[in-house]
């Protein structure tokens, strides 16, 4: 008999049932193991300390190590005797206080990781909670989820500790609000936590300013997911906080501000005119999402590496009624602020659940340096927003000239929408592609919008010789078919069209794969052109 141990089922099951066969080979051979690999067996069972389950379990680490340690007395050697497992394991919520203590007692001489739900169930009265305390300055890292009914008073006197093992932290406030740790403790972690490397909050913020205390901050990522109705200003992270840290941030390498800037007022964006540029040296990846004003505001001081790779999303108020040239200039100017003179090579653009955007590429890269969206929560509800759009595009190609002027391939994605907002927003960007010689087609919905001869217009892209489009739209949109010959009767420059193939389609031909496919192209393009080049690449 054979056991196969997988992370699908908890190894105390698979083990479980071998108990009543200890005189077979295949328990034998485990019994045989040397303890520090099944040691690691065990370990690899466990949660690791990076994964954020989306069924948050604290005692899930605890209850594995229990049933594992009963399954015989060879694994409740190993897994007793071995601290970096019970390292992985305390809990608070539900746990009684002899097993905290046997938990917190095995687990040493190691540091610890530590989840909680602040729920109601504890309180700083509770023995658990101050035997807790009493064990905080082993704490690796920290997980607490703050339910509806916590205000998250057990985190003040978290707050108020000295944390010198800490490296990883991660707090998530649950409900529509926003809570400022500030105000849990002026100074969090008592300004001691010299091995911070990551800190995670989700509908919470701890201000900029204070960052400068973890000398060993890596990786900052705030998200605040309310209601902007029911958003405390007081969470909200002031830009001048960045100034106060200049060559303060020097290892932060990830970086995520997502609706938790606070929009500058006009005496604040006009001192951070006059201030010089904020360099993070060791960034590799950063993320923002806030409003024209916010990503303006930031725009002027932060200067982020060339080869950092960036997401910039401009979010519009509910009821925001553009004003086409005052905020068109300033969303340009803070998109444009953002994109390092590079030489790309592809641009891809798109809609996505009504979300325009475009991203761009430089030669040899599978993931973008640059992602632009525009988080329109209802563009149906701003009839102008095409234009607005139209202005943000002009508006780019004035400065963008340069970086833009070495693209090659222009991808274009449209989500089931029967206008195409980005249309607007990539025209002006378009026309200075001037080395643009091939368009990619991801989709139907683009050849059936009828904007895409709008956008693709002689004027607009001279150059343009090929095109690429997936063989599963010819095959299964009439509306698309329709429209690529249409393009093609327009522009009869294109000299080629390439036709992206599915795997599928050639698993299922076979070895007759390369005739049939042509079979289905001459199908396909019986009313193209006769002039033009047909050929066929696999998808990967």
């Amino acid at each position: 008999m054979e056991t196969v141990i997988t992370a699908a089922a908890p190894l105390s099951q698979l083990c479980g049932s071998q108990v009543s066969h200890l005189n077979e080979p295949s328990y034998s051979s485990i019994l045989a193991f040397p303890p520090e690999l099944l040691a690691k067996i065990v370990a690899n069972t466990l949660d690791p300390p990076a994964l954020v389950d989306p069924i948050f379990n604290p005692s899930g680490n605890a209850m594995e190590l229990l049933n594992i340690s009963h399954v015989s007395s060879f694994f409740r050697q190993v897994t007793v005797g071995e601290p970096a497992l019970w390292a992985m394991a305390p809990y608070l919520n539900a746990v009684h206080q002899d097993f905290l203590e046997t938990i917190l007692e095995r687990s040493q001489p190691y540091t610890f990781n530590l989840s909680f739900m602040e729920d109601g169930s504890l309180t700083e009265d509770d023995q658990i909670w101050r035997l807790a305390l009493s064990h905080f300055h082993r704490v690796s890292r920290l997980h607490i989820e703050a339910m509806v009914v916590s205000e998250g008073d057990l985190l003040v006197s978290l707050f108020s500790k000295s944390a010198p093992s800490l490296t990883e932290c991660i707090i998530q406030f649950f409900g529509n609000r926003t809570v400022a740790l500030c105000d849990l403790s002026s100074h969090p972690f008592n300004d001691d936590a010299p091995n911070l490397r990551k800190l995670d909050l989700t509908n919470c913020s701890v201000r900029v300013r204070h960052y400068p205390a973890f000398a060993a901050l890596r990786d900052v990522t705030v998200v605040h997911l309310v209601d902007e109705v029911q958003h405390d200003d007081r969470t909200l992270l002031p830009i001048d906080d960045f100034i106060q840290c200049r060559n303060k941030l020097n290892s932060l390498q990830s970086l995520t501000l997502h609706s938790c800037i606070q929009d500058p007022d006009p005496e604040s964006s006009t001192r951070l005119s006059s201030q010089d540029s904020i360099y993070l040296p060791s960034l590799k990846h950063f993320v923002l999402k806030s409003t024209i004003d916010g990503c303006h505001g930031l725009g002027k001081i932060l200067r982020l590496p060339e080869t950092c790779s960036r997401s910039i999303t401009v979010t519009f108020p509910l009821h925001w009624e553009p004003e086409q040239l005052g905020d068109a200039v300033r969303a340009a100017e803070a998109v444009a602020s953002f994109i390092p003179s590079l030489e790309y090579t592809v641009c891809a653009g798109g809609i996505r659940g009504s979300v325009p955007s475009m991203r761009l590429f430089i030669a040899g890269q599978r993931y973008p340096t640059v992602t632009i969206r525009f988080g329109i929560s209802a563009p149906d509800a701003h009839p102008d927003m095409d234009l607005f759009l139209l202005q943000v595009g002009r508006g780019l190609a004035s400065t963008l000239a340069t970086p833009l002027s070495t693209i090659k391939f222009l991808h274009m994605h449209l989500d089931g929408v029967k206008t195409s907002l980005v249309g607007y927003l990539l025209r002006p960007l378009i026309k200075i592609m001037k080395n643009l010689e091939e368009f990619v087609a991801q989709g139907p919905d683009v050849w059936a919008n009828g904007t895409i001869v709008w956008i693709l217009d002689y004027s607009i892209a001279p150059n343009l010789k090929k095109l690429r489009v997936p063989l599963d739209d010819m095959m299964h949109s009439a509306a698309a078919l329709r429209g690529t010959a249409q393009f093609l009767l327009v522009r009869p420059e294109i000299r080629e069209v390439t036709f992206g193939v599915s795997p599928s389609i050639t698993e299922e031909m076979g070895h007759a794969a390369s005739d049939g496919i042509r079979c289905l192209i001459r199908d396909v393009s019986k009313d193209f052109p006769g002039s033009l080049v047909l050929d066929w690449i696999e998808l990967q």
